[in-house]
This record gives C-alpha cells, sequence and structure tokens, in this order.
C-alpha cells in the first residue's frame, strides 16, 4: 500500500469538559486544618480554630504586588501552596467557557504513522484552538503533518505545497533520526502563518495517549506565539517559549480530566522527572540558580539541551504568573513584547522586575518543586 495523503479541513464542535466545581472560602464557613489559607476574590482568608471547629476567618485583602514591595521582611516573597490548583482551575474554566474553534486545519498522513498521533492529533488540535479561541484565531488553515521517520521527503514535499521549505539542518536531523525517536515542531510560514509536523519513529514503545496529547497541545502553543509574535523565537525568552507549551500542554489535557487538578499536578510531575528537573538544580546556590534562569532567556545550552531548564522551570514559572495574574494578562505580555523589550513588558504587565521575580518567587518554588 503506497502512501497517500488525507487533506482535511477540520472544523469540529467539541463538547464541554466537566463542570469547575469547588467550595470557595467564606467567613464563618468550615475548613480542615488550622493555618491553611486560600485567595478568593481579592481576600486571602485563613483557617482558625473556634470553639471546637475550624473556620475560615473574615479574610483580609490582598494588595497587588510591585516591583518595590514583592519582598517580605526577610527579602522572600511568601510562596504560595496553592499555585498549580490555581493555575490548572483558570485553565478549566477558560476552556470550559471557551467558544468552539475557527480554526481549520489541513492534515497530511503518511502511511505507517503513528497511531496514536493519527487517532488524537485532530481533535486534540481543535480542544487547544479551543482553548486559545479567545486570543488567537489563524485566517487560515494550519498545515499539519504526520510522518513516521522514514517519510522525511515525503515529508518535505507535502510542506512544499504551502510554499514552506524544511531547513536544511532540520532535514539533515530527520534523514539521521532513529526509529525509537521523534521530532515534533512548528515553524513560521507567512502564507499560512505557520506549520505543524509530528515525526515519530515506529519503535517508539513509550507513548500513551494522554501524553501524545500533551505533545500535540505543547506544539499548538507555539502556533499561537507564532501567530501572535510572527516569529518563532527570540521576542519573548526561551524560558517562556517552551515552558509555557509544557505548562499548557499539561493542563489543557488535564481539564479534559474530572479530577482535573489530581491529572495536572501527575502529569506536571511526570514531566519535570522527564525533563530531569532535580537533577539540574540539585545543589545550586541561589546565584547559581538566579545566573542559570537568566542564561534560559536565550542560551539554548540551557534553555534547552543538555538543562532543559526552558521547560521545567518554564512550566512552573509560567504557572505561577497565570495562577497569580491570569491568561489575559500572560498573552497581553507577550503580545507588548512584539514591539519592545519584553523585560520591560513583564514588568509593566505584572508589576515586578524579573530578576526579583526570579529570587523572590521562582526560585523558592523550584526549589520546593522537588521535594
Amino acid at each position: 500500500m503506497r502512501k497517500g495523503v488525507i487533506g482535511l479541513s477540520l472544523l469540529l464542535i467539541l463538547s464541554l469538559i466537566p463542570a469547575y466545581s469547588a467550595t470557595p472560602p467564606k467567613a464563618g464557613s468550615v475548613c480542615s486544618k488550622q493555618g491553611t489559607t486560600k485567595t478568593y476574590q481579592g481576600k486571602k482568608f485563613t483557617c482558625i480554630k473556634s470553639g471546637k471547629k475550624f473556620v475560615w476567618n473574615k479574610g483580609v485583602e490582598v494588595k497587588s504586588k510591585t516591583a518595590t514591595d514583592t519582598q517580605t521582611p526577610s527579602g522572600k516573597s511568601p510562596i504560595d501552596d496553592d499555585y498549580a490548583q490555581r493555575a490548572v482551575r483558570s485553565v478549566a474554566i477558560q476552556l470550559k467557557s471557551s467558544n468552539s474553534p475557527n480554526l481549520k486545519i489541513d492534515l497530511m498522513v503518511a502511511n505507517d504513522s503513528n497511531k496514536y498521533f493519527v487517532e488524537l492529533g485532530p481533535a486534540t488540535l481543535m480542544q487547544s484552538g479551543r482553548f486559545w479561541n479567545n486570543f488567537y484565531s489563524p485566517n487560515k488553515a494550519i498545515p499539519v503533518v504526520i510522518a513516521p521517520t522514514s517519510s522525511f521527503d515525503w515529508l518535505r514535499e507535502q510542506l512544499a505545497v504551502y510554499s514552506y521549505s524544511l531547513p536544511q539542518w532540520r532535514y539533515d536531523q530527520l534523514k539521521n533520526m532513529q526509529s525509537q525517536s521523534m521530532q515534533l515542531d512548528v515553524d513560521v510560514n507567512p502564507s499560512t502563518d505557520s506549520v505543524i509536523y509530528f515525526v515519530v519513529g515506529k519503535d517508539v514503545s513509550w507513548l500513551n495517549p494522554t501524553f501524545v496529547k500533551t505533545m500535540v497541545t505543547h506544539e499548538y502553543v507555539h502556533s499561537v506565539q507564532v501567530g501572535l509574535l510572527k516569529v518563532r523565537n527570540g521576542l519573548i525568552p526561551c524560558w517562556s517559549t517552551e515552558g509555557s507549551a509544557v505548562f499548557y500542554g499539561n493542563a489543557i489535557t488535564a481539564a479534559e480530566s474530572t479530577e482535573f487538578e489530581a491529572e495536572y499536578l501527575k502529569l506536571r510531575n511526570n514531566w519535570l522527572d522527564n525533563l530531569n528537573f532535580r537533577t539540574a538544580i540539585l545543589g545550586k546556590s541561589e546565584s547559581e540558580l538566579l545566573g542559570l534562569l537568566q542564561k534560559s532567556e536565550s542560551d539554548f545550552k540551557v534553555c534547552a539541551e543538555p538543562l532543559r531548564l526552558g521547560y521545567s522551570a518554564g512550566s512552573l514559572m509560567t504557572e505561577i504568573l497565570v495562577a497569580v495574574h491570569g491568561h489575559q494578562k500572560f498573552v497581553q505580555w507577550w503580545i507588548q513584547s512584539r514591539d519592545r523589550d519584553w523585560k520591560k513588558a513583564f514588568e509593566d504587565v505584572f508589576g515586578i522586575k524579573v530578576d526579583n521575580f526570579y529570587l523572590n518567587m521562582a526560585i523558592p518554588y523550584m526549589l520546593k518543586a522537588t521535594k
């Protein structure tokens, strides 16, 4: 059977994810553990003992942090135990409230392609398009190619139909791929905003449906970045380019589960393990970690191979920013970085200098995540 091309323009209406449910803290209502804190609608509530039971206090107003007031007298910001939960809850809520996507894809599939990518890829891309629909809605269909490692010439030919020329370095890389490896990527293509390709070896035995969904969703984040920024790299720090893709890949996938908080933590921690996050920061001093985060902005040896901190630490930093500021501000930072320095845009949008963010929030949170 010869290789074939399936040309599809997909416009799917996906069912709503399970409704988000959680009991917000309310003064006088019962809580479970003394000393527990929760932030809700601009107030921080603390679980206190009243008589023989634990209840939420009246709460105190949380003042927005600025670049000059982020530090406590000890020099560190308190680390919120709830960043991960708050971030994934916000993803679930955003996904539930999003409309059906306008996203269209032109899907090309080679024979002998990985079955998980073929079966799950289109619907997963549409779920991603639905989440990002309020921020980015491409005007033209995005070419998406799924192929095995033996089809690198075929891949190049299909993308050429869309006036995209595969870079020589990537073509050489694909020619030398082993059957147990994969290459997933997104690149700029002016006529279609971006192109997406999934090249997966036939002997990649450790794949499973959930992990494939996180990777497909990860790549669509790069399509959003390309659509908003019109470049693949350079306008925002590498740790945000890759770390946000890891975070949203895990969070949007987890949001399909009825136990999305637990599912997100499982996916997030598995990714950190696979990226050797603990080993990458083990034994490093605060000043050394600060230096690594600064390097992860543009040094691919730190952001990508071999340390991959742009993926691991970057996902945790995205988690913090989304939990504290929400998706709207996070994406607004990207958009403002199109026309000016991303560090200045970061300070203006989030109210803190990026180095202070590293020291006072990111590094303590990173260290906590390794325990």
